[in-house]
Parts: C-alpha cells; sequence; structure tokens
C-alpha cells in the first residue's frame, strides 16, 4: 500500500491536519499488514494571505522556522509515527510566517547522513546552515533547498546518501 494514496483519499474529505492522520492512521491500522511499517511525516496546511501554517507531526523531525537574521524556531512535533501504536490522538499547531520568514520541513535523511567518518550530519548544522541561508538578502526558496543538499552531500563526499533526503522550504516573500 502507498500512502501517498491514502493521505490523498483522506485529504479530499478533511481538510484539517489533525483529522487527516486520525483518519490515515484508521486506514492503516485497519490494513494491519504483518511488518507494515510505521510512517513519520508533516501534514500542513499554509494560508498563504495570512501566513499561518497549520500543521500536525508524527515522529518527524521538527521543522525549523527562520524569523530573522540567526534566529531560528524549532516547531515542536505532535505525536508518535503513524501505525507505531493503536488508537493515537493527534494534535494540531499554528506558527505564522511573518514576510520574510522561512520554514523548513525535512526527512531524516538530512540529519543522518553520515561523513565518511560516520559521523551524522546532525541537527545543530542543519539548523546553523539554515538560518545561515535564510538570513542572506535576496536568496530564494529554491536555493535555499539546493544549498542544504549540496552541504549534506559535501558532508558526505559522496552523493550516493545511505538514507531518503526530503526537504521542503517556503519562504513568506515581504
Amino acid at each position: 500500500v502507498q500512502v501517498r494514496n491514502i493521505f490523498r483519499a483522506v485529504a479530499t474529505e478533511h481538510h484539517r491536519p489533525e483529522r487527516v492522520l486520525e483518519q490515515v492512521e484508521h486506514v492503516l491500522q485497519r490494513l494491519n499488514e504483518p511488518g507494515a511499517p510505521f510512517v513519520t511525516c508533516c501534514y500542513a496546511v499554509l494560508d498563504t494571505a495570512s501566513g499561518e501554517v497549520v500543521y500536525s507531526s508524527c515522529g518527524h523531525p521538527p521543522a525549523l522556522l527562520a524569523r530573522g537574521p540567526g534566529e531560528v524556531e524549532e516547531l515542536e512535533n505532535c505525536g508518535p509515527a503513524l501505525g507505531a501504536f493503536e488508537h493515537e490522538t493527534f494534535v494540531e499547531r499554528r506558527a505564522r510566517l511573518d514576510p520574510g520568514d522561512c520554514l523548513l520541513l525535512y526527512t531524516d535523511g538530512l540529519t543522518e547522513a553520515l561523513d565518511p567518518a560516520g559521523e551524522a550530519f546532525g541537527g545543530d548544522r542543519v539548523r546553523k546552515a539554515f538560518v545561515e541561508l535564510a538570513g542572506r538578502d535576496g536568496i530564494t526558496a529554491v536555493r535555499i533547498a539546493d544549498e542544504l543538499v549540496h552541504r549534506v552531500v559535501e558532508h558526505g563526499a559522496s552523493e550516493h546518501l545511505a538514507d531518503d533526503l526530503t526537504l521542503i522550504v517556503v519562504r513568506r516573500l515581504p
């Protein structure tokens, strides 16, 4: 079963992140396939007019929100991974992107990428690189994402990462 398809089907009926995650969890529990993997995710809805982000995050690395030069907030997780436990309850959290703010959502492939000596790129490097990049005048979200991937690949000294790497960068324009 492709979890992505479950999300698509559920999201057509429900729009609140916590409700979408509850329904996806319900479907995963009903499938109850032996050895079925758990799923980490962050489901977020952005109101582009107000900059409000409503999200629910399950076992995913915490999103980062760069607010100004050298300032970064870590957005709270909302629950465990989907499929990990029966009858989980999920909550929504809210954040606001003000003009110029930048949001980073990413998988653990960003933090867990290893260099040849076995050292992970790590959360501290992610935060430091993100806040530095987001603070650059005129830099686009696409350029920030490209540069983060470039730094991880450089850290690993190879384009072949051991884990998948997915990230989304959103910048609210001034």
